[in-house]
């Protein structure tokens, strides 16, 4: 399948999702399913068919199925998450939790059960991050392999890093945050900026807590969305209820203020641009901003059909480094990420088990990895998914 009739699979999917009307000739029903079962949108795929005469026509037999094959695993699944949510929050009250990203955007769907919830976000707006990881151990809960368990606790603390904990009975994953982005990364958001002002949010089932303000929790998703070099279509479905359904409460300039403080325009921009393209977005909060070339070309980077692609270019490690560099406003933004890149803080080699490293064996490993990641740039542009 060459790139034009991807790209139409795509499209189509992406109608069907918004619960729009099939235009002209619907290319492989086959491949529309499998794409959006893929991404996770299955059960959304099933309940916009089942609304929609010619849909249900248009996808008859196995394409069909597939989709409504989902839908009984989904309301399992969301069932487990959210015990597993009111068994934590049992536990996390007096740190005064702040659940956002998956299942607090499922608020958002038609139906929450529409979305699957993935796992737990929780970010913590105290000082007592220790504390609440130590509370969940007493009770059962499980530290997870991650990339950023075994650093020494003062370590977490300094970058913000995230815990891992897996649920004493449940398959469910609950993602501690610190911070919602570790200061590692480009585009850190202090906690405060989220967390001194939220918002109430009841669940369908009646449980109910504290989520992000819709200013911040949209800017966040819509920079999630586009920021890793892999995607979700899922993810940028969760911008596009964002932007239609909290359009009444949300005040563009303040948004414009909120992201320029943050240095996270172009991303958060881009965000929103991919979630019209994709699912033609009637209105987003920076629509009075014309989009700079440099936004544009980040946009028409991550195409339909990279995005259903699921990854930007097929060379992993340039894949993630591309997708930063593109989104920076400035050129000392992005001259800093490539320096911490190949340098970063000896801090992050450091475990609980073994000695911060010396500098002799710190610039020696640097300094390969840093020709590794210039030949990432020779290599990186021919091997795009274009």
């Amino acid at each position: 399948m060459n790139r034009i009739e991807a790209e139409r699979v795509v499209r189509d999917a992406c109608q069907l999702l918004r619960g729009g009307t099939p235009r002209g000739e619907l290319s492989d029903p086959s491949l529309i399913a499998d794409l959006i079962v893929h991404h996770g949108l299955g059960p959304l795929g099933s309940w916009q068919a089942s609304r929609h005469d010619t849909w249900r026509r248009k996808l008859a037999g196995e394409p069909l199925q597939r989709l409504d094959q989902t839908v009984l695993q989904a309301k399992i699944r969301r069932n487990m998450v959210v015990v597993a949510l009111a068994d934590a929050l049992k536990i996390l009250r007096p740190f005064h939790p702040v659940l956002f990203k998956g299942l607090a955007l499922a608020e958002l769907y038609p139906r929450p059960w529409l979305r699957n919830p993935g796992d737990l976000d929780i970010l913590l707006g105290t000082g007592d991050f220790d504390k609440a990881v130590e509370a969940l151990q007493g009770e059962g809960w499980r530290l997870q392999p991650s990339i950023h368990r075994d650093h020494p606790a003062e370590i977490g603390r300094k970058y913000g890093f995230a815990q891992v904990l897996r649920h004493p009975v449940r398959p469910v994953i609950v993602d501690l945050h610190r911070d919602p982005i570790d200061r590692t990364e480009p585009f850190w958001l202090h906690p405060d900026a989220l967390t001194q002002q939220t918002s109430r949010l009841e669940l369908t089932e009646g449980l109910a807590l504290s989520t992000l303000q819709p200013i911040q929790h949209l800017a966040y998703t819509a920079l999630h969305s586009v920021r890793h070099g892999t995607f979700r279509l899922a993810w940028s479905y969760d911008v596009h209820l964002g932007c239609e359904l909290w359009r009444q409460q949300i005040d563009p300039r303040e948004f414009e203020t909120f992201c320029r403080h943050w240095n996270i325009l172009r991303g958060v921009h881009v965000g929103l641009e991919v979630a019209r393209q994709l699912y033609a977005t009637s209105w987003h909060p920076l629509d009075h901003l014309i989009p700079d070339k440099a936004t544009a070309r980040a946009a028409a980077r991550r195409s339909p059909y990279v995005i259903g692609h699921g990854h930007l270019t097929q060379h992993g490690g340039w894949r993630r480094l591309s997708a930063m560099l593109d989104l920076m406003d400035h050129n000392r933004d992005k001259a800093g990420y490539l320096f911490r890149t190949m340098f970063p803080s000896r801090d992050l080699f450091w475990f609980s088990d073994t000695d911060r490293p010396g500098w002799g064996a710190y610039l020696q490993d640097r300094f390969r990895a840093a020709g590794k990641l210039i030949q990432g740039f020779r290599d990186g542009p021919k091997k795009r998914a274009e």
